[in-house]
C-alpha cells in the first residue's frame, strides 16, 4: 500500500487509507468529467438528429473508452507538469494541477502506473467496440479514438507538449468539443 500513498497513520503507522482514497479522488480532477459526458451525450443526440441508429453498447463503450483516456491524461499531465505545479501558488480545483504529487500526497510511481493503466482500459474498451457487431466500421472507430490516445497524453507528454509549445489551448478546445 505503500506504493500509493505517502500518508501513514500517526497511531498505527499503517498507511491512511482515507488520505490515500481522497488524493486519487483529487488527482483524477473529477469537476472536469462532467462537461466531458455533456459534450459526448450532445454529439451522440446530434448524430441521432441524422438518423444514426442508436446503440447503447457503443455508446458506453465509447464514453468508457474517452474518459478512461481523460484520467489517464490528467495523471501524465500531474506527472509532467511537477515544475510548474510547485511554482503554482495560485492551484485551483480548475487550474494548475491538482498537487498531489507536489504536496507528497501521492507517489509518482504510483501516479504513473495509474496512468498507463487507465490508457491500457481504454485500449481493451476500444478493441471491444471495434469488434462490436453493432459498431460502424472498426478502422473508423479505431482511427478516431486513436486521435484521443495522441491528444489526451499530448498536452503534456514528450514527445508532443503541446500545452509547452503554445497549443495546449487548440488541443483543449478540439478534444472537449469536436472529439468528444
Amino acid at each position: 500500500m505503500m506504493l500509493f500513498t505517502n500518508r501513514t497513520n500517526t497511531k498505527s503507522g499503517r498507511p491512511d487509507i482515507r488520505s490515500s482514497f481522497m488524493a486519487w479522488v483529487k488527482a483524477v480532477r473529477l469537476q472536469f468529467h462532467p462537461m466531458g459526458f455533456l459534450a459526448y451525450w450532445l454529439g451522440c443526440a446530434a448524430a441521432l438528429e441524422t438518423g444514426t441508429p442508436f446503440h447503447s453498447t457503443i455508446f458506453w463503450l465509447g464514453y468508457g473508452t474517452v474518459f478512461l483516456i481523460e484520467v489517464g491524461s490528467v495523471l501524465f499531465n500531474e506527472i509532467y507538469d511537477q515544475e510548474t505545479d510547485r511554482l503554482n501558488t495560485n492551484r485551483s480545483p480548475f487550474s494548475g494541477g491538482s498537487g498531489v504529487l507536489v504536496e507528497g500526497n501521492l507517489k509518482p510511481g504510483a501516479v504513473r502506473l495509474a496512468a498507463w493503466g487507465c490508457m491500457a482500459a481504454a485500449l481493451g474498451l476500444c478493441i471491444i467496440a471495434v469488434f462490436t457487431p453493432s459498431a460502424p466500421p472498426g478502422w473508423m472507430v479505431g482511427i478516431y479514438l486513436a486521435l484521443g490516445f495522441i491528444l489526451g497524453p499530448g498536452y503534456t507528454t514528450p514527445p508532443l507538449k503541446l500545452s509547452s509549445r503554445g497549443f495546449g489551448e487548440l488541443n483543449v478546445g478540439i478534444t472537449h468539443s469536436l472529439y468528444l
